[in-house]
């Protein structure tokens, strides 16, 4: 499950698992799992129904509390061992400027062309990270900096309609953090 599979990356970095749970008949299981973790992973169910996507995004970004946020769906498969999640924040404490990591598929140019980690060009010189810097990069999973996050005003709510999921909206959010100065990468 999802949840296992964030578990084992508390190895790592302690972890605060915010869950959007929308669904009222899901209450008690999420407040069961948040019962049952202690030490260097923690779950913490936000019951918000029919918020939807990109609020649900913006509001467990609120309420964390650690310097990097990961954006999954629940449908998502991180990728296992966690040493995605070394890379990413190693790329956040050597390059100061970078807001968002995108972790699934980005943009590099003008073409709107997608890619993945199949196509990398670059490798960092002192911490031997693959990475590039990217113009848009897609969400779930995502990585991003909270305090640029924050700064930009978060995912911006009104381009959609309440119900309608958050699509376009990260590609959004990489224009207005590349014009706040930051930078996106992959």
């Amino acid at each position: 499950s999802l949840v296992d599979a964030v578990e084992q990356c508390s190895s790592i970095v302690p972890i605060e698992l915010l869950v959007n749970v929308d669904h009222p008949a899901e209450h008690a299981v999420w407040a069961a799992l948040a019962n049952n973790h202690t030490g260097n992973f923690s779950i913490v169910p936000v019951f918000s129904p029919n918020v939807h996507e990109a609020r649900g995004y913006n509001r467990l970004a609120w309420l964390a509390r650690g310097r990097y946020l990961v954006v999954l769906q629940d449908d998502e498969k991180i990728p296992s061992p966690c040493t995605w999640l070394r890379s990413m924040i190693t790329i956040f404490e050597r390059w100061p400027n970078v807001a968002m990591v995108g972790l699934r598929n980005f943009v590099f140019g003008w073409d709107h062309a997608h890619f993945n980690n199949a196509r990398m060009w670059f490798r960092d010189p002192v911490t031997k990270v693959a990475m590039q810097f990217v113009f848009l990069a897609d969400y779930a999973p995502v990585a991003l900096r909270r305090t640029a996050f924050k700064a930009v005003g978060g995912i911006d709510e009104g381009l959609m309609e309440p119900g309608e999921c958050a699509i376009q909206t990260d590609w959004e959010l990489c224009k207005r953090l590349w014009l706040a100065g930051d930078q996106v990468a992959y």
